[in-house]
């Protein structure tokens, strides 16, 4: 675990934990992402309604299409749903936890360890 979500996780109170384990939305609002263009750390974007319309097609259907441009925010809606998925699949908030597989696909290697580089500072 990173020490971002560590220091993250030890902030929280256990009612604040149950939240986020059980409501992605509550959870992203503790997340940051870095916005490059204007190097500052910013909160990761709520109130979009097309990026709540993309997550509950991925937690609703097997199959998505998604068409998109860069900077449209999925892949970072993507990676954080990922990241939610890893912290509290199954997990029953006493210290067990189950496992959850994400995949990724990049065009290249250098897109690849962008994009990790990306969700590992979350």
């Amino acid at each position: 675990m990173s020490e971002n979500i560590q220091s993250l996780v030890g902030q929280l109170n256990k009612a604040e934990i149950e939240a986020c384990a059980k409501d992605f939305w509550y959870f992203a609002q503790f997340l940051r992402t870095d916005d490059e263009e204007r190097e500052l750390i910013r909160p990761f974007p709520l109130n979009f309604d097309y990026l709540h319309a993309v997550f509950y097609n991925l937690e609703n259907y097997k199959r998505n299409v998604i068409l998109k441009s860069r900077r449209e925010l999925v892949s970072l809606l993507s990676l954080a749903r990922k990241l939610w998925k890893a912290k509290f699949a199954g997990s029953d908030l006493k210290g067990s936890a189950g496992m959850y597989y994400g995949g990724y696909s990049a065009t290249d290697e250098e897109l690849a360890k962008y994009q990790m580089a990306r969700i590992s500072s979350i």
